[in-house]
């Protein structure tokens, strides 16, 4: 788990960059919680890269968690994930579509969905596991792929929007 000093200075700085207001003590209660197998460079890591990313709003602990994780494929995300949810259920707790999304981002919630969401993942029986899997796999990575894909359009857009103002000037 990351240090206290290290989760302080990493909600100080995402407080500053969108609401320019102190996270409130649940919010941080939430990222210590889902971010709590995460090391120090982990966090600074994820800390760093959603800084640096064109988002228009603080990200959810879930996307945090993905920034500070090592590079490995969609798929590996998103088999890992899916066991993260079962063992939610497995444990007697409830998710609902907004929950997985505060927790692990937009497109677990959208595999989520597509898997069934909370009543096919409380009522999980043995034989509906593979199918549930793959739907919730396939749909993560086709996500995970429109959003990088998204944001890649968004970068090009501003690069050329930029270009063509110092070409043109103000006009």
């Amino acid at each position: 788990m990351p240090s206290d000093d290290a989760l302080a200075a990493g909600f100080a700085l995402m407080a500053t960059a969108w609401t320019n207001q102190p996270m409130s003590q649940e919010r941080m209660d939430l990222f210590a919680q889902v971010c709590k197998d995460m090391t120090d460079r982990e966090w600074a890591t994820a800390i760093e890269k959603a800084l640096k990313s064109e988002r228009e709003f603080a990200p959810p602990p879930g996307v945090i968690l993905n920034l500070g994780l090592p590079s490995v494929g969609p798929s590996v995300r998103a088999e890992a994930l899916h066991e993260a949810i079962m063992s939610v259920f497995e444990g007697g707790q409830r998710l609902g579509p907004r929950d997985v999304r505060e927790r692990w981002g937009v497109a677990a919630e959208a595999a989520f969905i597509v898997a069934g969401g909370t009543r096919a993942f409380e009522w999980c029986q043995p034989d509906g596991l593979p199918f549930r899997r793959k739907a919730f796999v396939a749909t993560f990575c086709e996500a995970v792929n429109n959003e990088t894909l998204i944001e890649s359009e968004a970068r090009a857009k501003q690069i050329s929007n930029a270009v063509a103002k110092e070409i043109l000037g103000d006009v």
